[in-house]
């Protein structure tokens, strides 16, 4: 019996070791944990933040300047069509945030989220617009909106940008090419998106500056609510 007992704990202790053994070699298999996926989150910008959004362009303007009038002209409503941007200041502060939209022709749309409303004064018709941020499909709540393609699925690792430690997403579009961004490791926040037609770039910085919504934005927004209410009624 005790010759039995003895060989049971001896048996026991070896298939333990080799369990422990096997786990030792599987984890030495498995990729770095920094390797692995991240759970794709993005920012958001801290409260009383400011960011800036430059375009920096591939390619030339593809409607230049022309010295030919007709030509000219023609270019000229292509690019009033096709406008580029130059870049994008934000500022964002409790549940108020402001962008401005800077075009390569000197023409600018500002846009204003206030609470879940979100005012738009297009560029050069000075046309004012206001609707919910769920009403466009788009979560404008959101500070990088346009990046909602970023997922796990679309992750390559890890690599340095700038200096900077960053997780790497890449999309591929057969009809429109490539779309790498750069995501701050430290921070969760885009420090690159580089696409087929320009590299966009961002940086940040404190605001020690509350937003003040000007009046006309926050008649705008009265006004849209009371034509809901006129609808319901």
């Amino acid at each position: 019996m005790t010759t039995s007992f003895s060989f049971l704990k001896r048996f026991a202790a070896f298939s333990a070791a080799v369990f422990f053994s096997i786990l030792v070699l599987q984890a030495q298999d498995q990729p770095p944990a920094a390797d692995k996926p991240p759970v794709p989150r993005l920012g958001p910008v801290p409260d009383m933040s400011s960011w800036t959004v430059q375009y920096q362009y591939k390619q030339a303007d593809p409607f230049p300047k022309s010295t030919n009038p007709v030509n000219e002209a023609i270019n000229e409503k292509m690019r009033k069509a096709n406008p580029r941007l130059d870049t994008v200041q934000a500022v964002k502060s409790s549940d108020n945030r402001k962008k401005i939209l800077h075009y390569a022709d000197g023409s600018e749309t500002v846009q204003w989220l206030v609470g879940d409303f979100v005012v738009h004064n297009m560029r050069e018709s000075h046309l004012i617009t206001v609707v919910k941020s769920k009403d466009r499909g788009i979560n404008f709540t959101e500070d990088f909106d346009d990046l909602d393609w970023i997922d796990k699925a679309e992750y390559k690792g890890r690599q340095d940008y700038q200096g900077a430690s960053c997780y790497v997403y890449k999309f591929s579009d057969p009809s429109g090419g490539d779309e790498t961004a750069y995501i701050s490791v430290k921070t969760n926040l885009p420090q690159a998106i580089d696409t087929p037609q320009a590299v966009i770039t961002y940086s940040y910085t404190s605001s020690s500056v509350p937003i003040d919504v000007p009046p006309d934005v926050i008649q705008q927004i009265k006004t849209y609510k009371e034509s809901l209410v006129r609808k319901v009624y």
